[in-house]
């Protein structure tokens, strides 16, 4: 009765792929599984009433769970009032349809109060990695368990359970990774080196006008990587370096210069001046593209060169339109992620991959020979490896976890693009890349049947129009300074205030807990409306990839999931709770914020220097 309903607005949302699915699946001639079983999925007498009354007592005032299993529907029916958000996680067809056709779930699913994931996706991981960042979620995803939907499913899936459960850990991970969680100094001098090379960028190639320029003017592209497989791949990229247009990271560069080859693009985004040490020689025909990220001491060593300084596509900060001349392109986690995108946004059909190991080789080295910093360079450092899948499927290769957060973002950008390109992993060594062509290397350099073009060098803008960008930009840094101090002070106050409550060892009503929670949400309020805050902070997942304060409100949500699991039923107690653990986020808030603040001052004045 309800099946069409259901499947409409599947179909008309990010996870049409299921609604396509069943459609397909029931236009086929098999006989449906729950025909074959009589009837298949069953609960025993009180069993739904016995997980109903569990699942909630044991996610009390959770803003969200996870349930594996969609069973008849009905226990989902019946808890999605309680929850802001309800996934659920189910690989079994039949099942869809038999719940799809007893509830009405299209308004729940509209409304984003109930999500449906099909657990069989090959797209599974970044259907989790897109709702584990979505706001407010990711606040609150210390709280994440996966609930079992009855004893029929912990019968006959567990061990699908626990590979989904892995699955979404791994997700999380690479969420709180983005967001910055262990790495706020990181985050912070990324925001300091976009605003001291700033006028840099606006003296050198706009991006926007290169692209425009050179775009779908050529189809064969080579992204050249520093891992160890690259060494066998240099005497054939030699050979066929005028039939491909070369994208090499900046670590292979002196690789690649010493056997005879040049590259059309290197490039960058070290917020450290670590890349120094790859970038002595610039051949003269070559590009240096840079990320807003880039260490500035690095950007002035490359004064007079053919220099390019791009923003980001997804980074708030840089999201202005006097900026558009000169983004926005996703620069991803690392320099080869940045490379794959310029690449797309060039237009090119086939990018052929050369040297993305993302592993150690059986020798133990972790790049190249002739690696600036030495073949072992990560081999000896302090990091934890483990196992993951080889190229081609055969046996395993050693990589941490930086390099498997890499392959997994990459993962993502090539399955978003299928249609634009086709990735070719010709590493040929490495850990395996979902949803890139694995061929060899003599194979994919068949493709390379023409010689690319020649280019000219695209101009900067003027002088005049550059002043004039600066100048806008300046206005708007002094615009947020003033706003950022006055949201200072606001916090500031309100920190005062909740210290002299609690301090004051009195009883204190409900009512008046209620309306200092009230006082609380109305500041939050003002956090979410402040243009300054939210220039990419708190808007679903553009706020993952801010640069400067993500990570502060992924506290304030894991401060407020230890009162949330300490499950306190007295909301008098509850409240007071919630309020001191607010006011301990403050604290942070105001310490991260004064930082942001002196990092912009200290912008402002190299700026009104330049």
């Amino acid at each position: 009765m309800f099946l069409e309903k259901n499947l409409s607005a599947l179909n008309s949302s990010v996870f049409s792929e299921l609604s396509l699915k069943i459609v397909s699946y029931l236009q086929g001639n098999e006989k449906s599984q729950l025909s074959k079983n009589g009837g298949g999925l069953a609960y025993e007498e009180g069993e739904k009433e016995q997980l109903f009354s569990e699942i909630k007592t044991q996610s009390l005032r959770y803003p969200f769970i996870c349930l594996f299993g969609i069973g008849d529907g009905e226990l989902i029916k019946r808890l999605i009032p309680s929850y802001s958000l309800i996934i659920v996680l189910e690989e079994n067809l039949d099942f869809f349809i038999s719940a799809f056709s007893r509830f009405d779930f299209s308004e729940d699913f509209k409304q984003g109060r109930v999500i449906f994931v099909d657990t069989s996706s090959e797209k599974l991981e970044l259907y989790l990695t897109m709702l584990f960042s979505t706001k407010p979620y990711y606040q609150y995803l210390s709280l994440f368990e996966l609930f079992m939907n009855g004893q029929y499913y912990q019968h006959f899936y567990l061990e699908k359970a626990k590979a989904v459960h892995r699955l979404c850990e791994s997700a999380i991970f690479t969420t709180l990774s983005t967001l910055g969680v262990w790495a706020r100094d990181i985050l912070f001098s990324v925001y300091e080196n976009f605003l001291f090379n700033v006028p840099l960028m606006l003296e050198n190639i706009p991006i926007a006008r290169l692209i425009e320029e050179r775009k779908n003017k050529f189809e064969n592209a080579i992204v050249i990587s520093a891992g160890p497989s690259l060494s066998k791949q240099l005497p054939l990229l030699k050979k066929v370096q005028e039939n491909a247009v070369l994208f090499c990271a900046d670590g292979a560069l002196n690789i690649v210069l010493e056997q005879g080859i040049e590259p059309d693009y290197i490039l960058n985004t070290d917020i450290s001046d670590f890349a120094k040490a790859f970038l002595h020689e610039i051949p003269a025909k070559s590009l240096i593209i840079n990320g807003y990220s880039t260490h500035p001491k690095t950007l002035k060593s490359l004064k007079g060169k053919n220099l390019s300084v791009v923003l980001g596509t997804k980074d708030g900060v840089c999201q202005y339109n006097f900026f558009k001349d000169f983004g926005f392109i996703e620069l991803g986690g690392n320099v080869s992620h940045f490379a794959y995108a310029l690449a797309l946004e060039l237009g090119f059909k086939n990018i052929i991959m050369l040297g993305q190991d993302l592993s150690l080789d059986f020798n133990g080295d972790s790049h190249a020979k002739g690696y600036a910093y030495g073949e072992n360079f990560e081999t000896e450092a302090d990091i934890e490896y483990f196992k993951i899948k080889a190229y081609g499927g055969k046996g395993e290769v050693t990589t941490h976890i930086t390099w498997d957060y890499y392959r997994k973002d990459l993962e993502r950008l090539f399955l978003l693009n299928k249609n634009k390109a086709t990735f070719i992993n010709s590493t040929e060594g490495g850990a395996f890349i979902k949803f890139s062509k694995e061929l060899s290397f003599e194979e994919s350099a068949k493709l390379l049947t023409n010689k690319k073009p020649n280019f000219s060098l695209t101009k900067p803008i003027t002088h005049n129009k550059a002043k004039k960008i600066l100048s806008k930009f300046n206005t708007k840094v002094k615009a947020d300074l003033r706003k950022s101090q006055g949201m200072l002070e606001g916090a500031k106050e309100l920190l005062n205030a909740l210290n002299t409550i609690l301090e004051s060892h009195k009883t204190l009503p409900l009512n008046f807990l209620e309306k200092v929670k009230k006082m609380i949400d109305e500041f939050d309020g003002k956090l979410e409306e402040d243009e300054f805050l939210n220039d990419g902070k708190l808007e679903e997942d553009e706020f993952l990839n801010d640069g400067k304060l993500g990570f502060v409100f992924y506290k304030k949500g894991e401060l407020i999931c230890e009162v949330l699991k300490a499950k306190i039923e007295d909301e008098s107690l509850f409240h007071l709770y919630y309020i001191n653990h607010y006011k301990e986020w403050l604290g942070f808030f105001i310490e991260n914020l004064e930082r942001k603040i002196q990092i912009l001052n200290k912008g402002l004045e190299n700026s009104l220097r330049e």
